[in-house]
Protein backbone atom coordinates (compact mmCIF):
# COMPACT_ATOMS: atom_id res chain seq x y z
CA UNK A 1 0.00 0.00 0.00
CA UNK A 2 0.96 3.09 -0.83
CA UNK A 3 1.56 5.46 1.86
CA UNK A 4 -0.61 8.35 0.70
CA UNK A 5 0.03 11.45 2.41
CA UNK A 6 -3.24 13.76 4.50
CA UNK A 7 -1.05 17.16 4.13
CA UNK A 8 -2.04 18.12 0.31
CA UNK A 9 -5.89 17.75 1.37
CA UNK A 10 -5.24 19.78 4.15
CA UNK A 11 -3.52 22.14 3.13
CA UNK A 12 -5.73 22.49 -0.27
CA UNK A 13 -8.55 23.04 2.18
CA UNK A 14 -6.91 26.05 4.01
CA UNK A 15 -5.20 27.75 1.08
CA UNK A 16 -8.31 27.51 -1.33
CA UNK A 17 -11.12 27.24 1.14
CA UNK A 18 -12.95 24.48 -0.84
CA UNK A 19 -12.12 20.78 -1.11
CA UNK A 20 -10.02 18.62 -3.90
CA UNK A 21 -11.40 17.08 -6.55
CA UNK A 22 -8.53 15.03 -7.82
CA UNK A 23 -6.30 13.56 -5.57
CA UNK A 24 -2.90 11.75 -7.33
CA UNK A 25 -0.11 9.16 -5.77
CA UNK A 26 2.75 9.54 -7.87
CA UNK A 27 5.93 6.92 -6.03
CA UNK A 28 9.82 7.43 -5.92
CA UNK A 29 11.62 5.07 -7.08
CA UNK A 30 15.05 2.94 -6.18
CA UNK A 31 16.71 1.28 -8.55
CA UNK A 32 17.89 -2.03 -7.30
CA UNK A 33 20.96 -1.81 -10.03
CA UNK A 34 21.94 -0.32 -13.55
CA UNK A 35 22.66 3.65 -12.59
CA UNK A 36 23.51 6.30 -15.33
CA UNK A 37 22.83 3.78 -18.50
CA UNK A 38 19.22 4.62 -19.51
CA UNK A 39 20.63 7.11 -21.23
CA UNK A 40 22.93 4.90 -23.17
CA UNK A 41 19.78 2.47 -23.91
CA UNK A 42 20.88 0.32 -21.46
CA UNK A 43 18.62 -2.10 -19.10
CA UNK A 44 17.16 -0.63 -15.78
CA UNK A 45 16.22 -2.53 -12.63
CA UNK A 46 14.18 0.40 -10.50
CA UNK A 47 10.84 -0.20 -8.52
CA UNK A 48 8.35 2.44 -7.48
CA UNK A 49 7.94 2.72 -3.57
CA UNK A 50 5.26 3.43 -1.35
CA UNK A 51 6.34 6.54 -0.42
CA UNK A 52 6.03 9.62 -2.68
CA UNK A 53 3.78 12.86 -3.83
CA UNK A 54 0.53 12.88 -3.02
CA UNK A 55 -1.30 15.93 -5.35
CA UNK A 56 -4.82 17.30 -4.81
CA UNK A 57 -6.34 19.37 -7.37
CA UNK A 58 -9.24 21.29 -8.27
CA UNK A 59 -10.28 24.31 -10.88
CA UNK A 60 -9.06 27.36 -10.32
CA UNK A 61 -10.89 30.49 -10.32
CA UNK A 62 -8.88 32.77 -12.67
CA UNK A 63 -6.65 31.82 -15.69
CA UNK A 64 -3.61 30.92 -14.07
CA UNK A 65 -2.58 27.64 -12.19
CA UNK A 66 -1.95 28.02 -8.65
CA UNK A 67 0.60 25.75 -6.20
CA UNK A 68 1.42 25.11 -2.85
CA UNK A 69 3.62 22.66 -1.46
CA UNK A 70 3.58 21.82 2.39
CA UNK A 71 7.37 21.11 2.36
CA UNK A 72 8.11 24.20 -0.20
CA UNK A 73 5.73 26.64 0.53
CA UNK A 74 3.62 28.96 -2.77
CA UNK A 75 5.06 28.44 -5.88
CA UNK A 76 4.76 30.75 -8.44
CA UNK A 77 1.67 30.94 -10.40
CA UNK A 78 1.53 29.86 -14.30
CA UNK A 79 -0.72 29.93 -17.27
CA UNK A 80 -1.78 27.89 -19.54
CA UNK A 81 0.27 26.69 -21.75
CA UNK A 82 3.21 27.61 -19.37
CA UNK A 83 5.38 30.14 -20.86
CA UNK A 84 9.32 29.34 -21.50
CA UNK A 85 11.73 30.36 -19.32
CA UNK A 86 10.24 28.38 -16.61
CA UNK A 87 9.79 30.23 -13.35
CA UNK A 88 12.56 29.60 -10.39
CA UNK A 89 10.07 28.11 -7.71
CA UNK A 90 9.48 24.36 -7.68
CA UNK A 91 6.21 25.30 -9.33
CA UNK A 92 8.48 24.94 -12.64
CA UNK A 93 8.10 20.56 -12.22
CA UNK A 94 4.03 21.16 -12.18
CA UNK A 95 4.35 23.52 -15.25
CA UNK A 96 6.56 21.47 -16.93
CA UNK A 97 4.11 18.61 -16.78
CA UNK A 98 1.05 20.79 -17.81
CA UNK A 99 3.97 22.36 -21.07
CA UNK A 100 4.64 18.31 -22.04
CA UNK A 101 1.28 16.81 -21.63
CA UNK A 102 -0.79 19.82 -23.48
CA UNK A 103 -2.97 20.29 -20.28
CA UNK A 104 -6.24 22.81 -20.82
CA UNK A 105 -7.87 23.36 -17.81
CA UNK A 106 -6.40 25.82 -14.58
CA UNK A 107 -5.78 24.07 -11.35
CA UNK A 108 -5.19 25.08 -7.74
CA UNK A 109 -3.07 22.48 -6.88
CA UNK A 110 -1.76 21.29 -3.11
CA UNK A 111 0.97 18.97 -2.98
CA UNK A 112 3.08 16.56 -0.05
CA UNK A 113 5.80 14.44 0.09
CA UNK A 114 6.45 11.41 2.06
CA UNK A 115 9.54 10.99 0.67
CA UNK A 116 12.23 11.68 3.16
CA UNK A 117 14.09 14.63 1.45
CA UNK A 118 14.18 16.28 -1.91
CA UNK A 119 17.20 15.74 -3.32
CA UNK A 120 18.08 12.35 -1.76
CA UNK A 121 17.77 10.33 -4.84
CA UNK A 122 14.82 8.75 -4.38
CA UNK A 123 13.17 11.11 -7.83
CA UNK A 124 10.94 13.20 -6.13
CA UNK A 125 11.36 15.21 -9.19
CA UNK A 126 9.87 12.62 -11.58
CA UNK A 127 7.42 11.79 -9.42
CA UNK A 128 6.15 15.32 -8.59
CA UNK A 129 5.76 15.97 -13.08
CA UNK A 130 3.91 12.30 -12.79
CA UNK A 131 1.74 13.56 -10.61
CA UNK A 132 0.75 16.57 -11.96
CA UNK A 133 0.64 14.82 -15.17
CA UNK A 134 -1.64 12.07 -13.86
CA UNK A 135 -4.03 15.05 -12.64
CA UNK A 136 -4.37 16.67 -15.83
CA UNK A 137 -4.70 13.29 -17.80
CA UNK A 138 -7.78 12.76 -15.52
CA UNK A 139 -8.83 16.32 -15.37
CA UNK A 140 -8.55 17.18 -19.51
CA UNK A 141 -9.44 13.63 -20.31
CA UNK A 142 -6.74 13.06 -22.41
CA UNK A 143 -6.12 9.50 -22.24
CA UNK A 144 -2.63 8.96 -22.02
CA UNK A 145 -1.12 5.80 -21.33
CA UNK A 146 1.45 5.48 -18.14
CA UNK A 147 4.10 4.61 -20.80
CA UNK A 148 3.34 7.47 -22.38
CA UNK A 149 2.83 9.89 -19.62
CA UNK A 150 6.62 9.23 -18.86
CA UNK A 151 7.56 9.79 -21.99
CA UNK A 152 6.01 13.57 -21.86
CA UNK A 153 7.12 14.26 -18.23
CA UNK A 154 10.66 13.13 -19.35
CA UNK A 155 10.01 15.45 -22.63
CA UNK A 156 9.43 17.98 -19.88
CA UNK A 157 12.07 17.61 -17.86
CA UNK A 158 14.15 17.87 -20.85
CA UNK A 159 13.59 20.85 -22.21
CA UNK A 160 11.26 22.35 -20.06
CA UNK A 161 13.10 22.40 -16.71
CA UNK A 162 16.35 21.73 -18.34
CA UNK A 163 17.52 18.77 -16.80
CA UNK A 164 19.22 16.25 -19.33
CA UNK A 165 17.71 13.19 -17.27
CA UNK A 166 17.01 10.00 -19.07
CA UNK A 167 13.83 7.91 -18.78
CA UNK A 168 14.06 5.46 -16.16
CA UNK A 169 12.76 7.64 -13.46
CA UNK A 170 9.47 7.93 -15.09
CA UNK A 171 8.80 5.06 -16.23
CA UNK A 172 9.44 3.64 -12.90
CA UNK A 173 6.93 6.23 -10.89
CA UNK A 174 4.29 5.82 -13.78
CA UNK A 175 4.65 2.27 -14.21
CA UNK A 176 5.66 0.84 -11.03
CA UNK A 177 3.41 -2.48 -10.37
CA UNK A 178 2.77 -3.57 -6.60
CA UNK A 179 5.23 -6.15 -5.25
CA UNK A 180 7.86 -6.35 -7.93
CA UNK A 181 10.38 -4.45 -9.20
CA UNK A 182 11.11 -3.46 -13.03
CA UNK A 183 13.60 -4.71 -15.61
CA UNK A 184 13.00 -1.69 -18.35
CA UNK A 185 14.61 -2.49 -21.47
CA UNK A 186 15.27 1.70 -22.86
CA UNK A 187 15.49 1.13 -26.12
CA UNK A 188 11.62 -0.51 -26.58
CA UNK A 189 10.82 0.88 -22.81
CA UNK A 190 9.75 -2.98 -22.57
CA UNK A 191 8.53 -3.69 -19.25
CA UNK A 192 9.28 -7.01 -17.17
CA UNK A 193 8.10 -6.89 -14.00
CA UNK A 194 9.97 -8.85 -11.44
CA UNK A 195 8.72 -10.05 -8.13
CA UNK A 196 10.70 -9.01 -4.77
CA UNK A 197 11.16 -12.96 -3.86
CA UNK A 198 9.16 -13.65 -0.28
CA UNK A 199 11.81 -12.63 3.01
CA UNK A 200 13.55 -9.54 0.81
CA UNK A 201 13.33 -6.20 2.21
CA UNK A 202 14.80 -2.74 0.32
CA UNK A 203 16.30 -0.57 2.40
CA UNK A 204 16.56 3.02 1.59
CA UNK A 205 19.64 4.73 3.28
CA UNK A 206 19.58 8.66 2.94
CA UNK A 207 22.69 10.23 3.89
CA UNK A 208 21.14 13.69 4.35
CA UNK A 209 23.57 14.69 2.01
CA UNK A 210 21.19 16.80 -0.60
CA UNK A 211 22.57 16.93 -4.09
CA UNK A 212 20.77 19.26 -6.54
CA UNK A 213 20.23 17.52 -9.99
CA UNK A 214 20.49 20.50 -12.77
CA UNK A 215 23.40 22.01 -10.64
CA UNK A 216 25.18 18.54 -10.34
CA UNK A 217 27.46 16.99 -12.60
CA UNK A 218 24.72 15.10 -14.28
CA UNK A 219 24.88 16.79 -17.92
CA UNK A 220 28.67 16.19 -17.86
CA UNK A 221 28.81 12.89 -17.60
CA UNK A 222 26.05 12.68 -20.34
CA UNK A 223 28.28 14.74 -22.43
CA UNK A 224 31.17 12.82 -21.74
CA UNK A 225 28.92 9.50 -22.64
CA UNK A 226 28.11 11.16 -25.93
CA UNK A 227 31.75 12.05 -26.79
CA UNK A 228 32.73 8.47 -26.48
CA UNK A 229 29.88 7.59 -28.60
CA UNK A 230 31.52 10.17 -31.59
CA UNK A 231 34.79 8.73 -30.78
CA UNK A 232 34.18 4.88 -31.32
CA UNK A 233 31.03 6.08 -34.07
CA UNK A 234 28.37 4.37 -32.06
CA UNK A 235 24.90 5.49 -31.64
CA UNK A 236 24.88 4.59 -28.36
CA UNK A 237 27.46 2.55 -25.90
CA UNK A 238 25.18 -0.24 -25.56
CA UNK A 239 26.65 -1.33 -28.07
CA UNK A 240 30.28 -0.79 -27.29
CA UNK A 241 32.12 -3.56 -25.50
CA UNK A 242 35.64 -3.30 -23.10
CA UNK A 243 37.97 -4.39 -25.97
CA UNK A 244 36.68 -1.76 -28.07
CA UNK A 245 36.92 1.30 -25.34
CA UNK A 246 40.84 1.50 -26.16
CA UNK A 247 39.78 3.17 -28.85
CA UNK A 248 39.21 5.91 -26.53
CA UNK A 249 42.64 7.62 -25.24
CA UNK A 250 41.46 10.34 -23.06
CA UNK A 251 41.23 8.71 -19.90
CA UNK A 252 38.36 10.69 -18.26
CA UNK A 253 35.86 9.64 -21.32
CA UNK A 254 37.29 6.26 -21.51
CA UNK A 255 36.35 5.60 -17.47
CA UNK A 256 32.86 6.85 -18.01
CA UNK A 257 32.20 4.51 -20.99
CA UNK A 258 33.71 1.52 -19.01
CA UNK A 259 31.11 1.98 -16.28
CA UNK A 260 28.22 2.30 -18.71
CA UNK A 261 29.65 -0.81 -20.18
CA UNK A 262 30.02 -2.71 -16.76
CA UNK A 263 26.64 -1.71 -15.42
CA UNK A 264 24.94 -2.57 -18.34
CA UNK A 265 26.35 -6.65 -18.18
CA UNK A 266 25.58 -6.79 -14.38
CA UNK A 267 21.91 -5.76 -15.23
CA UNK A 268 21.56 -8.98 -17.05
CA UNK A 269 23.55 -10.78 -14.35
CA UNK A 270 21.66 -9.65 -11.53
CA UNK A 271 18.38 -10.24 -13.36
CA UNK A 272 19.65 -13.91 -13.26
CA UNK A 273 21.20 -13.62 -10.40
CA UNK A 274 17.49 -12.59 -8.48
CA UNK A 275 15.73 -15.07 -10.39
CA UNK A 276 18.00 -17.84 -9.09
CA UNK A 277 17.73 -15.98 -5.62
CA UNK A 278 21.52 -16.12 -5.37
CA UNK A 279 22.41 -14.47 -2.43
CA UNK A 280 26.17 -14.07 -2.47
CA UNK A 281 25.69 -13.01 -6.92
CA UNK A 282 23.60 -10.10 -5.81
CA UNK A 283 25.69 -8.75 -3.00
CA UNK A 284 29.22 -8.89 -5.40
CA UNK A 285 27.29 -8.00 -8.29
CA UNK A 286 25.37 -4.69 -6.27
CA UNK A 287 29.10 -4.13 -4.84
CA UNK A 288 30.77 -3.97 -7.93
CA UNK A 289 28.26 -1.31 -8.97
CA UNK A 290 28.83 1.03 -6.33
CA UNK A 291 32.69 0.84 -6.55
CA UNK A 292 32.28 1.61 -10.71
CA UNK A 293 29.85 4.60 -9.95
CA UNK A 294 32.27 5.45 -7.12
CA UNK A 295 35.65 4.97 -9.02
CA UNK A 296 34.76 5.07 -13.17
CA UNK A 297 32.27 7.44 -12.84
CA UNK A 298 32.94 9.01 -9.69
CA UNK A 299 29.26 10.31 -8.55
CA UNK A 300 29.48 8.83 -5.29
CA UNK A 301 30.89 10.98 -1.95
CA UNK A 302 32.22 9.87 1.04
CA UNK A 303 28.95 9.45 3.09
CA UNK A 304 27.24 7.28 0.44
CA UNK A 305 30.68 5.21 0.17
CA UNK A 306 30.83 5.42 4.33
CA UNK A 307 26.54 4.55 4.26
CA UNK A 308 27.05 1.39 1.80
CA UNK A 309 30.64 -0.09 3.95
CA UNK A 310 28.37 0.24 7.05
CA UNK A 311 25.30 -1.57 5.20
CA UNK A 312 27.84 -4.88 4.26
CA UNK A 313 29.02 -5.04 7.68
CA UNK A 314 25.09 -4.84 9.43
CA UNK A 315 22.60 -8.12 9.96
CA UNK A 316 21.31 -9.68 7.38
CA UNK A 317 22.74 -7.54 4.58
CA UNK A 318 22.53 -9.14 0.88
CA UNK A 319 23.96 -6.29 -1.21
CA UNK A 320 24.14 -2.48 -0.87
CA UNK A 321 24.92 0.23 -3.53
CA UNK A 322 24.29 4.08 -3.76
CA UNK A 323 21.09 4.46 -5.70
CA UNK A 324 20.29 7.72 -8.00
CA UNK A 325 21.89 10.20 -9.68
CA UNK A 326 24.60 10.64 -6.81
CA UNK A 327 26.61 13.35 -5.48
CA UNK A 328 24.86 12.68 -2.23
CA UNK A 329 21.24 11.38 -1.77
CA UNK A 330 20.84 7.82 -0.78
CA UNK A 331 22.10 4.37 -1.10
CA UNK A 332 19.65 1.04 -1.14
CA UNK A 333 20.17 -2.38 0.37
CA UNK A 334 18.56 -5.81 -0.19
CA UNK A 335 18.11 -6.85 3.23
CA UNK A 336 16.65 -10.54 4.82
CA UNK A 337 13.70 -9.43 6.48
CA UNK A 338 13.96 -11.42 9.51
CA UNK A 339 16.75 -9.29 9.99
CA UNK A 340 15.41 -5.59 8.53
CA UNK A 341 15.08 -4.08 12.29
CA UNK A 342 18.64 -4.94 13.42
CA UNK A 343 19.67 -3.86 9.89
CA UNK A 344 18.34 -0.33 10.44
CA UNK A 345 19.53 0.10 14.05
CA UNK A 346 23.07 -1.03 12.81
CA UNK A 347 23.65 1.50 10.16
CA UNK A 348 21.96 4.27 12.43
CA UNK A 349 24.95 3.60 14.65
CA UNK A 350 27.37 4.53 11.75
CA UNK A 351 28.76 7.86 11.75
CA UNK A 352 29.44 9.78 8.88
CA UNK A 353 32.55 11.01 8.03
CA UNK A 354 33.12 14.61 8.51
CA UNK A 355 29.38 15.66 8.91
CA UNK A 356 27.91 16.28 12.08
CA UNK A 357 24.46 17.20 12.27
CA UNK A 358 23.30 16.03 9.29
CA UNK A 359 19.51 14.39 9.28
CA UNK A 360 20.08 10.86 7.35
CA UNK A 361 16.89 8.85 7.61
CA UNK A 362 17.06 5.12 6.99
CA UNK A 363 14.08 3.50 6.32
CA UNK A 364 12.90 -0.53 4.66
CA UNK A 365 10.08 -0.21 2.09
CA UNK A 366 7.78 -1.92 -0.13
CA UNK A 367 7.68 -2.17 -4.28
CA UNK A 368 4.42 0.21 -5.41
CA UNK A 369 2.10 0.74 -7.76
CA UNK A 370 2.54 3.21 -9.91
CA UNK A 371 1.09 7.26 -9.99
CA UNK A 372 -2.50 6.69 -10.40
CA UNK A 373 -5.70 8.65 -8.94
CA UNK A 374 -6.72 7.83 -5.48
CA UNK A 375 -10.01 8.31 -3.48
CA UNK A 376 -9.49 10.21 -0.01
CA UNK A 377 -11.57 10.04 2.56
CA UNK A 378 -14.32 13.69 3.03
CA UNK A 379 -15.18 14.74 5.65
CA UNK A 380 -17.99 14.93 7.19
CA UNK A 381 -20.16 18.21 6.83
CA UNK A 382 -23.24 18.74 9.47
CA UNK A 383 -25.94 20.11 7.94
Amino acid sequence: MATISDDAASLYRRRFGTEPQTTVFAPGRVNLIGEHIDYNNGPVFPAAINLGITLCAGPSADSQTHAISAELGEGGPFSLPPELPANSSWSRYPAAAAWAIGAKSPLNIAVSSTLPAAGCGLSSSAALLLAAATAWNHVDRLGHTPTKLAQLCQLGENHYVGVNCGIMDQMASACGVEGHALLIDIPTLEITPVPVPEGISVAVLDTGVPRSLAESGYNERRAQCEEACRILDLPSLREANLPLLDLIFDPTVKRRARHVVTEIQRVWDFRDALAAGDADRIGSLMAASHASLRDDYEVSCPELDEIVSAAYAAPGCIGARMTGAGFGGAAVALVETEHVTRFLHSVEQYPAPGVKGVNRTFFACQASQGAHIVAMDRPKVSL
